[in-house]
């Protein structure tokens, strides 16, 4: 019984300090989407700013946060995505 009074009680407490959200994102930037008028940072990733430009290999200068963005679309495109996040 006391068992299942703290797994009862883990589970209430994991609830109220994690969340989850789902839809179809639109993509903001290489490293955030956005899921029902909330953006969403990912996790781990860092991506230039959308109007930061780099150079290639070549020492051309490009726009490197335009293509971070459409890559992130790329995979992401029109797909349903969920996210689960903790509240801190």
């Amino acid at each position: 019984m006391k068992y299942s009074a703290f797994v009862f009680l883990l589970f209430i407490f994991q609830n109220l300090y994690s969340s989850e959200i789902s839809g179809i994102a639109k993509i903001i930037d290489g490293d955030t989407i956005k899921i029902k008028n909330q953006n969403i940072r990912l996790i781990f990733i860092d991506a230039p700013e959308l109007e930061q430009y780099c150079f290639n290999k070549q020492q051309k200068f490009y726009n490197c946060g335009k293509k971070s963005k459409q890559y992130l679309k790329r995979i992401i495109n029109k797909k349903r995505v969920y996210c689960s996040y903790n509240i801190k």
